[in-house]
């Protein structure tokens, strides 16, 4: 759940101090499908939650075969009635025209997924893989940081195009073994690169998430991947704290314990995305980047010392950015 919880942390904080003029757009209030606006979609709300009631639970209970129907059924009777309703907003001609769409969006997606299926099947079919797990030992010279860098990589043109289960599968048999060889707990090394497996699908080059994402908003494709990746730093540093310090995941910890990593972690995530965004109370230079960068990234390593040094670099970078910010305010009054 910590795991979980900080990238989210690190994508409120990139979107709440985006840098100066890097904010993102805002959406307004009226949508358009086709020609037809769908303001106030919801015509008959009662209506509309039973209809999605029923398909959550057709889809989600373990129920028996005549009561799955019979909610298959409600689902579909509320969905019709709701579409030729007087007043109605998502009429049959709208839905046709929604579909239509959402193919022609799929296209791109659809080529991303050949050629990431073929990347990965050559891979894997070859015996690259196994030859990847001892190049990376060698190359590590048993360093942990090193290994887990170049497992990261790995782990991410493996995990290109994969769907979920088959991208774990993957990872497990191939990558998670180098890190158990040296000495990362088992839990850990799985979720390690399993993290980093899901992590590709918004990593450019293939980033198949990205590219959905950006046939949806009618956005540029690479340029999506990359401010997706921007924004979802915090799930590039947070494999490395539970790998190096595995008490997020709670082995062998204390509750002390567990709150002293999650807090220095979501200190440290400030700190990185901040650096990453340029922008902390108003525009920020070289040297303050590169201070409150170093700073949040000392924070992540789970060494007292390091801690330390890391919140006083951060609370350096900040001070300056804020008395900066308010001198700039007082000068142009």
């Amino acid at each position: 759940m910590f795991a979980a919880g900080i990238p989210i942390v690190s994508a409120a904080l990139s979107v709440a101090f985006p840098g100066e003029g890097q904010s993102l757009p805002a959406v307004e209030q009226t949508y358009v499908i086709g020609a037809v606006s769908v303001s106030n979609v919801h015509r008959d709300p009662i209506l509309g939650m039973i209809g999605i009631a029923a398909l959550l639970c057709y889809l989600f209970l373990g129920v028996g075969g005549i009561v799955k129907a019979a909610l298959l059924f409600v689902g579909i009777i509320c969905a019709v009635v709701c579409m030729f309703k007087k007043g109605a907003v998502m009429t049959p001609a709208v839905l046709f025209d929604a579909l239509a769409n959402g193919a022609k969006s799929s296209i791109t997606v659809a080529a991303a997924c050949g050629v990431a299926g073929i990347i990965g099947g050559c891979i894997t079919i070859t015996g690259l893989a196994s030859r990847i797990i001892t190049a990376i030992i060698t190359l590590s010279h048993g360093s942990v940081f090193i290994a887990l860098f170049f497992t990261m990589l790995c782990c991410i043109v493996l995990g290109m195009g994969v769907p979920t289960t088959a991208n774990y599968c993957i990872m497990a048999s191939t990558c998670a073994p180098i890190l158990i060889q040296l000495g990362v707990p088992m839990l850990a090394a799985h979720f390690f690169v399993f993290y980093f497996g899901i992590v590709a699908d918004i990593t450019p080059p293939v980033a198949l998430a990205a590219y959905a994402g950006s046939a949806i908003a009618k956005a540029p494709p690479m340029k999506t991947a990359f401010n997706a990746s921007k924004l979802a730093i915090g799930a590039f540093v947070v494999p490395y704290i539970f790998a190096l310090n595995p008490a997020m995941l709670l082995i062998d910890t204390t509750a002390l314990q567990v709150v002293l990593v999650v807090v220095t972690s979501i200190v440290g995530i400030f700190g990185v995305a901040a650096a990453l965004n340029g922008y902390l109370f108003r525009g920020m230079k070289a040297i303050p980047r590169v201070v409150i960068a170093a700073g949040g990234l000392l924070m992540m390593d789970p060494q007292p010392i390091t801690d330390l040094v890391g919140i006083v670099l951060l609370l350096a970078a900040v001070a300056w950015q804020y008395f900066g910010a308010k001198k700039a305010a007082a000068a142009s009054v």
